[in-house]
């Protein structure tokens, strides 16, 4: 059976922005009504916020346990922006100049969708304020790409 990652943007989509990390109740509470009709138990975060080791050190310790609260999921992994450049690298062997040239580049959806296709036999899922609602499968890896918007994809 197909397992299931579901990664959800931050800014815009669960808080108001990085600097002012307010809850954002209402479309939380329409992410954690489509995880438990899904049967989603865990969720990761994707978020161009999370730069870099001191942000990921600071999400853990100031928003995921109170997200994990207000999603009723655990919250399993949270990559730096260098992270997933370095990630996407090894599957694309394209040197960027910076981070900065690679989100810009990239944006969070083909950033997500390259760092999706270095896997297999797996359900990846985006949830996210600027992504366009878009399905991509590769039946050879046996992978299911969703890009689901937040404004769009949610009643």
């Amino acid at each position: 059976m197909q397992s299931t990652q579901v990664w959800i943007d931050l800014e815009d989509t669960v808080i108001t922005s990085w600097a002012e990390q307010r809850l954002m109740p209402r479309k939380i509470s329409k992410i954690r009504k489509w995880l438990r009709a899904n049967k989603i138990r865990e969720v990761r975060i994707w978020s161009f916020a999370i730069y870099n080791q001191a942000d990921m050190q600071e999400f853990e310790a100031v928003l995921r346990d109170e997200l994990s609260v207000a999603l009723d999921c655990i919250i399993t992994q949270w990559p730096s922006v260098q992270h997933i450049q370095q990630h996407v690298y090894e599957y694309e062997h394209i040197q960027y100049d910076s981070m900065f040239e690679f989100m810009q580049l990239n944006g969070k959806a083909f950033s997500f969708i390259k760092y999706a296709m270095t896997q297999q036999d797996v359900h990846c899922v985006l949830i996210d304020d600027v992504v366009p609602t878009l399905t991509i499968t590769d039946p050879n890896k046996r992978l299911l790409i969703d890009l689901m918007n937040i404004d769009r994809d949610f009643t």
